[in-house]
């Protein structure tokens, strides 16, 4: 028996892009902790050197832009692709969705994350710049309604388990205002820019930034109680 944290399956890349340290460095972390550890901004120690995550890495790929509400009164996530799609009744309690996610948010995915080459590594200081903290985990899909059965021995408790239950946690940036991400080179900003590089050092054509969470969705037992 292996715990994943062990062995994590689902990691995401920090890439680094300064010449000097590309070929010597291989970071990566379970994407459920890589999405604070590596969104853009934040500072990472590596190698007795200080260097910035600016964006994240696409791989070449479009960044999927979806939407997601969190329901506290349940703790239930619903996600569509659609913004309008999301409805303002929780569709597991029946009732209004509450709380301070209960508005609906974007998110995407990131595949990885990449520092800028024109920005060089720094002397590590006594202190970091780091990313705000995850949100709780979150229940996307579990047991079954018709799976649950009373516990044997605790009166009116009854319990539901999922061997493939499906979670969700984000990271919404300082401030709950999410991180302004270009869709075209993925760099990451904390404020709306008029224009910038890429990572890679070339003017982007692009001057349009999404305000998205950064999410890692997963599988693993649950049990709901």
């Amino acid at each position: 028996w292996l715990p994943s944290y062990a062995f994590p399956q689902n990691v995401v890349k920090l890439l680094v892009r300064q010449p000097s340290l590309t070929e010597r460095m291989r970071l990566e972390r379970d994407a459920e902790y890589g999405i604070a550890e590596y969104a853009p901004g934040s500072e990472v120690v590596v190698d007795g050197r200080l260097i910035t995550s600016s964006g994240i890495d696409l791989q070449n790929k479009v960044l999927e832009v979806m939407y997601y509400r969190v329901c506290s009164l349940c703790n239930r996530v619903q996600i569509e692709a659609v913004r309008n799609d999301i409805s303002p009744i929780c569709t597991s309690c029946g009732k209004l969705a509450s709380g301070k996610r209960s508005k609906t948010r974007s998110f995407v995915v990131p595949r990885g994350f990449t520092t800028r080459i024109d920005e060089p590594a720094k002397d590590v200081r006594l202190n970091r710049l780091k990313a705000p903290p995850n949100s709780e985990v979150f229940l996307v899909e579990g047991a079954h309604p018709d799976s649950f059965v009373q516990h044997p021995s605790l009166p009116g408790i009854s319990l539901g388990y999922c061997a493939s239950g499906k979670l969700f946690r984000a990271n919404s940036g300082r401030k709950f205002q999410a991180f302004k991400i270009c869709t075209r080179c993925g760099s990451g900003f904390d404020k709306a820019q008029t224009s910038h590089k890429t990572p890679w050092g070339s003017k982007c054509s692009n001057n349009t930034l999404i305000a998205a969470d950064l999410v890692c969705r997963f599988e693993t037992d649950t049990l709901q109680i």
